[in-house]
């Protein structure tokens, strides 16, 4: 079933019920007021409108037609014109003037719309204080093709389509109903003095009701069977009058319950669904409602019953869609979380390598090579982190992941990635930041540097000359958060005017040619929306011309909290300045990685920072060298044999508890990308978290954080 379907039968259904509302609120009441309230309140709820009413279409002597209306939304302007409503709605208000929208159909019976009503024709203008009307629908309500009733709505949303009526047509022939046997139980009550018009009423209402209505006596006897309920149980009312209802319509397993509501021990002041038994035998699912009749009635309580098994199927067949959805949804990452640990691994390798090298040793041609060999890398790298961004959203797995961290050493390291970039390019790369801004904040780094890369990396594709200029200023955001606010100010090509309102959604591209100039797959910025509007955030493109662009926005962070202690568990790393000293070559750190040249590149980029590395190929391997003594640190691979990762940090941190050693710091490295990962490898005691492919200075960052300087 498509959705288009399942949204034109989640409309059905509530339009039954507002018609099975209707019929109770009727024969509930029997006074006019009330029942077309219900009317109103479902036209209403129904359409998304403002205000209405409906009425009743009655002639004068001279037998022009004139409305009186029940049931009208308050919307009375002064003292004066609300107590006029409040005094006269019971018996119903007059409105004779036909110079007005609703005259306008009056006088020709007809569907009347307009979607400008205070320049059409027919319009008389509204008194002094009324609320605007922005829009205008007339409904009829006809019966045997005459006209008995109107509905008004205003202010629709969007305002009211050609052939509004025909979406409620059952909402409409139930209003018919109710003003049609009103206006018939007032004549025989006329002719019949003995018997009220609100017995008249509810006589001809339940036997003409759409649902089924089953009257019963004290002892849960039926009094009334109504037509419908011949046809959805296929008992005849001659043979339903006389017999208990529980007997009559419930499975024997249910027939304990079925007795407790028909007989009045278990009114049911909403309706419920149960399943019933009709008399063929076949079960059927029911939705089923009591309502206790006034003393001295023959019926002591009066049951509306309506069959919900397609409902009910269709619910069933909406959470066989929804599982299958979540099935899909948590093979789509299950395999993209593999397919990116397949590909950053070997990533991992070759930016690492790139790094390695030495360029003071290649000729000028070999270090362009080597260039072009790390741009093309990063833009793999961004490709990647996009697709699975954008998988991450469609499927509600984004959360934040806060920690303590230091914003100016974040920007500077933003602006040392594309330092060279732009200098290749001939263009200028400026960072202005507020002096205000807090030394130390709290929030997710990560997401918020990805934004900036993003931004960044999208005005240098499309810049030529000139530069960007990053700008970074705070404000207070209450008493624990603070307001970081971002300009990004590039002098490209800009924005296209009538692209503007597109350039944040996904996939879009302002050129989509074979002979585009610019690459990219169009899901940068929509990626920054996203990730902006989960940090509390906003986004806009706050100018743009020929001459540049200028893209804006804010997050909303946390004031530094306290730094855990090394007895915490996971703890939370504050980024240091790349200025620190570095640890002395006696600080051996162990490497846990199962990809042998990984392991090697690991040891290169360490041992040149000034350390000294031990290697294990697997996780058993590395547990037992940390339990043999004399590492100051570990870098642990997450994905190895025998023990993964965060197994054996868990296995190390209870040693540590048990013999009461000192806490020793690890770095987690994964090429798997999804939070849960990150989530994973804290909680087992993990004391910081790198994606793989990472650059040196990352991991070396990391390991300043968890090693005390010597």
């Amino acid at each position: 079933m498509s959705e288009a379907d399942l949204q034109e039968r989640d409309w059905s259904e509530r339009m039954l019920a507002q018609v099975s509302r209707i019929h109770r609120q009727t024969i509930a009441d029997g006074l006019p007021s009330k029942p077309f309230y219900a009317v109103l309140n479902a036209l209403l709820e129904l359409t998304g409108s403002e205000f209405g009413f409906v009425s009743e279409v009655l002639r004068d002597e001279l037998s022009n037609p004139y409305l009186k209306t029940f049931a009208a939304t308050d919307i009375g302007w002064d003292d004066a014109s609300r107590a006029y409503y409040a005094e006269r709605i019971e018996t119903g208000l007059e409105f004779r003037n036909l110079n007005t929208l609703f005259g306008h159909a009056l006088l020709t019976g007809e569907l009347f719309i307009t979607n400008a009503p205070s320049s059409h024709r027919a319009s008389g203008g509204t008194p002094a204080g009324h609320p605007p009307l922005m829009s205008f629908a007339a409904i009829p309500i006809k019966a045997g093709g005459e006209l008995i009733g109107m509905c008004g709505l205003a202010n629709r949303p969007g305002g009211f389509p050609a052939e509004f009526d025909q979406r409620l047509k059952p909402l409409l022939d139930a209003t018919a109903l109710m003003v049609g046997s009103a206006r018939v139980g007032r004549d025989l009550a006329k002719v019949r003095s003995e018997v009220s018009q609100q017995a008249l009423l509810r006589e001809m209402l339940i036997a003409n009701a759409s649902e089924g209505v089953i009257a019963v006596d004290g002892s849960g006897r039926i009094v009334e069977f109504n037509p419908a309920a011949t046809k959805l149980f296929g008992w005849p009312r001659e043979s339903a009058i006389g017999v208990r209802a529980s007997d009559l319509l419930s499975p024997p397993e249910d027939h304990e319950a079925y007795a407790s509501i028909f007989s009045g021990t278990e009114l049911l002041d909403a309706p419920v669904e149960l399943q019933s038994q009709r008399l063929d035998g076949t079960r059927c699912d029911i939705e089923i409602s009591v309502m206790r009749c006034p003393p001295g009635e023959s019926a002591a309580h009066i049951a509306f019953i309506r069959d919900v098994s397609e409902r009910r199927e269709a619910r069933r067949e909406l959470e066989r869609a929804h599982a299958l959805v979540e099935e899909s949804s948590r093979a789509k990452m299950s395999f993209l979380a593999i397919a990116s640990h397949e590909i950053r691994t070997p990533l991992t390798t070759i930016m690492s390598a790139i790094e390695l090298i030495d360029l003071s040793q290649l000729s000028e041609a070999d270090r362009e090579y080597l260039s072009a060999a790390r741009t093309a890398s990063a833009s793999l790298l961004d490709l990647v982190n996009n697709v699975l961004d954008v998988t991450r959203f469609e499927t509600g797995g984004r959360g934040l992941a806060n920690a303590n961290f230091q914003p100016r050493a974040m920007l500077e390291e933003v602006e040392r990635q594309f330092r060279f970039d732009a200098w290749s390019e001939n263009l200028t790369l400026r960072m202005v930041i507020d002096s205000d801004l807090p030394a130390a904040i709290n929030g997710d780094r990560d997401r918020l540097r990805r934004v900036l890369v993003n931004l960044v990396s999208n005005a240098l594709k499309f810049t030529e000359c000139g530069g960007i200029t990053i700008y970074c200023r705070s404000r207070p955001a209450g008493v624990d958060c603070v307001r970081l606010e971002f300009e990004v100010h590039d002098t490209g090509i800009g924005v296209p005017a009538d692209f503007k309102e597109k350039i944040f959604q996904s996939f879009a591209q302002a050129d989509t040619s074979l002979t585009r100039a610019n690459g990219g797959a169009g899901l940068g910025l929509s990626i920054c929306r996203q990730l902006v509007n989960t940090m509390g955030g906003e986004i806009e493109l706050k100018s743009s011309s020929r001459e540049g662009s200028v893209l804006a926005f804010y997050v909303v962070m946390n004031r530094m909290l306290p730094v855990a202690t090394a007895g915490d568990s996971p703890r939370s790393i504050v980024t240091t300045d790349a200025s620190r000293t570095l640890p002395q070559r006696s600080k051996v750190v162990l490497i846990a990685e199962d990809n042998l040249l990984n392991q090697k590149l690991l040891c290169r980029q360490l041992e040149r920072a000034g350390y000294e590395t031990v290697t294990a190929p697997n996780g058993k391997a590395a547990l037992n060298v940390l339990l043999t003594g004399g590492i100051a640190a570990a870098v642990m691979d997450l994905q190895m044999p025998q023990l993964n990762g965060s197994e054996v940090v868990r296995l190390w941190r209870e040693h540590e508890i048990t013999l009461r050693l000192a806490r020793i710091p690890i770095v987690m490295l994964t090429g798997h990308a999804p939070e849960e990962f990150r989530m994973l490898s804290l909680a087992s005691g993990a004391d910081a978290f790198l994606t793989k492919p990472y650059r040196s200075e990352d991991l070396l960052s990391a390991l300043r954080g968890t090693l005390s300087a010597p």
